[in-house]
């Protein structure tokens, strides 16, 4: 299972801080999702698409560095997800579960998938921004 949240400032783990502390962590937060998949024997991988790079201390201060293959939040998904082609290889089925921005993210997965494997069997969104865009082919 692969879950996608994109938002500025999102932390690991948490979907909505304002939902886990109005309603609770199985609320707002990924847990329940990985409890259940861990149960049902899916391994999980968390994308972390708004870290795109980091601090290093130089002679001239501290430099941003950006981290190679996450440049975006579109690259470092697409890198992720060939990670998991890669080395998965006895990966039948792929479920992706998607926060806000990160449903595009998760499209973007879907659609490569369905032109070459064919292994994402789920795919949900939760509070979606949005998914289905003007020049999106009829049956996305």
């Amino acid at each position: 299972m692969i879950i996608a949240h994109n938002a500025a400032g999102s932390k690991m783990g948490i979907f909505s801080r304002s939902i886990c502390m109005d309603m609770g962590l199985s609320k707002g937060s990924m847990l329940p999702y990985i409890k259940r998949a861990r149960e049902d024997g899916y391994a999980v991988v968390i994308l972390r698409p708004n870290t795109n790079s980091y601090s290093k201390t130089t002679a001239k201060g501290v430099v941003k560095i950006p981290i190679e293959n996450s440049q975006t939040p579109e690259i470092h998904a697409a890198h992720v997800f060939e990670i998991v082609e890669e080395r998965c290889v006895n990966c039948i089925n792929i479920a992706l579960v998607a926060y806000g921005n990160g449903a595009c993210l998760c499209k973007d997965i879907f659609i490569r998938d369905s032109l070459y494997n064919a292994r994402v069997k789920a795919f949900v969104t939760i509070e979606a921004s949005y998914i289905v865009e003007s020049d999106d082919a009829l049956d996305i």
